[in-house]
C-alpha cells in the first residue's frame, strides 16, 4: 500500500492510499498518489526495487486517485479508468486515462486484478479493485475505515441510501475476502 498526503481547504491534512500490486517482475498501481511528484517518487521506488510498472487503474476521478495520470501517460505507462471517470475528467479539463474500461466489470490482468463498478456511492464513478489470488478487496473511497471520523469530501456523493446500496452487494460478491482495504481517515 502507498499513502500520500495533501493539505485540502476545509479538510486540513488529508491522507489517501493506493496499492502497488506485484506479479513476478511486473508492478501495477491502483490509484496514483495525490500529486505528480508523489507519483514520480512511487515510480522511482518501483524501479529501484527491480520491478517494471506495466499499468495503473484509477478507482474514481478525484485528484487523490488520478493526479499522476498525465505523468504516467507521458512515460508511456498504460493508464486505465472507467468510461464514467474519463467522462468526468474530460468535463473538468483534466488528463484522461489512455484506456477506458467500458464495462462494469474489467480485468486489468486476467485472473489477477479486476475492477468492478457496484453503483454510485462516494462518487458517481467509484469502482473497487479485487485481487482474487490474495482475496483482497481495495475499496478506494467507497469503503471507509471503521476509524474514519467523517465521510470525507461528499460533494459528488450520492445519497447515503444509494451509497449503502452500492456497498451492500460487495459483502456477498466478495464474501471470501481475507482483507478489505478501506479509505483511511
Amino acid at each position: 500500500m502507498h499513502i500520500s498526503h495533501k493539505v485540502v481547504d476545509g479538510f486540513g491534512l488529508v491522507d489517501s492510499n493506493g496499492l502497488v500490486v506485484l506479479m513476478g517482475s511486473e508492478a501495477y498501481i491502483v490509484d496514483t498518489p495525490w500529486s505528480t511528484q508523489d507519483t514520480e517518487t512511487l515510480l522511482q521506488w518501483i524501479n529501484t526495487q527491480g520491478f517494471t510498472l506495466k499499468g495503473m487503474v484509477s478507482t474514481h476521478f478525484r485528484e487523490d486517485r488520478t493526479a499522476g495520470i498525465e505523468y504516467l501517460n507521458v512515460k508511456a505507462i498504460p493508464t486505465y479508468a472507467s468510461a464514467r471517470t474519463n467522462k468526468i475528467l474530460q468535463r473538468q479539463g483534466r488528463p484522461l486515462a489512455e484506456n477506458t474500461l467500458n464495462t462494469d466489470k474489467f480485468s486489468l490482468v486476467k485472473a489477477h486484478i479486476a475492477a468492478f463498478y457496484p453503483g454510485a456511492g462516494h462518487a458517481q464513478d467509484n469502482v473497487v479493485v479485487w485481487l482474487p489470488e490474495q482475496k483482497l478487496l481495495f475499496g478506494g473511497c467507497l469503503i471507509r475505515a471503521n476509524a474514519a471520523t467523517s465521510l470525507g469530501n461528499t460533494s459528488d456523493a450520492v445519497l447515503l441510501s444509494a451509497w449503502s446500496a452500492a456497498v451492500e452487494p460487495l459483502q456477498f460478491r466478495y464474501a471470501d475476502a481475507k482483507l478489505v482495504v478501506p479509505r483511511p481517515g
